[in-house]
């Protein structure tokens, strides 16, 4: 299928990270990116376990929800997804997006994120590497449990 048929089917939807922002002034750069009309904002949020830097924790996107009102998505690189989904949702984001090699037993972190997301009447995500080859889960599945596949690199 074409890039041309793809996009007649699902339209492109802007999502840049905040991660490269100015930190001290990261409420205005969210307004600024709303201002300028992206679909979502995202947030890297980093554990400094599954990859070595640290970034941004639920109190942070918590502080800046008020003042925008995109939709927030985190793509959590951490290693304990189950545990922070319920924090971030807290927080005010509406997708969470989970990596497949962070989670051991992927398919019960991805019903638990998708359990949590639909009580909150958010979005359940997948992270793959490009050149990882197939998936833990087989294609039909994922379709089942996610609502977006974020494909890295």
């Amino acid at each position: 299928m074409t890039s041309q048929a793809l996009t007649a089917r699902r339209p492109i939807l802007i999502a840049p990270s905040v991660l490269p922002a100015d930190l001290s002034r990261l409420g205005e750069e969210c307004m600024a990116l709303e201002k300028a009309g992206v679909d979502r904002i995202q947030w890297d949020v980093m554990d400094g376990r599954f990859v070595p830097n640290l970034t941004f924790g639920p109190d942070v996107i918590a502080s800046i929800r008020p003042h925008v009102s995109v939709m927030f998505e985190a793509h959590l690189m951490v290693l304990a997804p189950d545990e922070l989904a319920s924090r971030y949702v807290e927080a005010g984001c509406e997708l969470l997006i989970v990596h497949e090699e962070a989670c051991p037993h992927l398919h019960r972190t991805l019903g638990h994120v998708r359990e949590h997301a639909l009580r909150h009447r958010h979005l359940a995500g997948l992270a793959v590497l490009h050149d990882a080859g197939d998936t833990v889960l087989p294609h039909q599945q994922i379709g089942k449990i996610v609502d977006q596949v974020l494909e890295i690199g």
